[in-house]
């Protein structure tokens, strides 16, 4: 079974009148405190005690009156804060308690299968084109020749394979190349691996 992560610590208290807060306890567990994409978080009040009804305020515009509702958070990458808001109808009494619920922002990147380092205008340097989610300092592009040999290295996205090995143009054949890199906002750590075609 999925462990759940609980989150007791109350950040904020509002009273409509007096209450024993000691019959009073606010609390919720989530079942992830960093969603994905089309992911639905599980979110769970029955640790708490003494309340009657509950209103969750997922901080993406869409609310729940259930007491362990699930939600899908918006693709935008963020930080939302989940406030749950759980009354006691007899005392008069009204609690909430607030959690940061993260959307890291994904690794979206492509790779080229072909370029054409001919020293016209267009193509002639292969190299993984990022758009976001990546940690920089974690990057390392490789390139070898069919028999294995390395012959291109690269520890910075802006700087790509001009299809030379020492001062020549490589020959017209399909190359093996090597991405390594981590996700900016995870600890996810990726190792890929693929082919180009020089045609020059």
């Amino acid at each position: 079974m999925k462990r759940l992560s609980i989150f007791a610590a109350l950040l904020g208290f509002i009273s409509l009148s007096s209450c024993d807060k000691n019959e009073m306890r606010m609390c919720f567990e989530s079942s992830d405190n960093t969603a994905k994409v089309n992911q639905r978080v599980t979110f769970n009040a029955s640790c708490s005690v003494g309340m009657e009804e509950y209103h969750w305020n997922f901080g993406d515009g869409k609310s729940s009156t259930t007491q362990n509702p699930t939600h899908r958070f918006d693709p935008e990458p963020g930080n939302y804060i989940v406030r749950l808001t759980a009354s006691n109808l007899l005392n008069h009494c009204s609690n909430y308690i607030e959690h940061i619920v993260v959307m890291p922002e994904p690794a979206i990147y492509y790779i080229p299968n072909t370029f054409t380092p001919n020293g016209d205008e267009f193509n002639n340097t292969f190299q993984p084109v990022f758009t976001m989610g990546y940690d920089p300092q974690s990057y390392s592009f490789f390139i070898f020749n069919r028999w294995g040999e390395l012959i291109f290295e690269s520890h910075d996205t802006k700087i790509g394979w001009d299809g030379t090995y020492g001062d020549n143009l490589v020959q017209n054949d399909t190359y093996i190349w090597k991405l390594q890199f981590k996700e900016k906002s995870k600890d996810i750590e990726h190792n890929e691996t693929g082919h180009v075609n020089v045609l020059r």
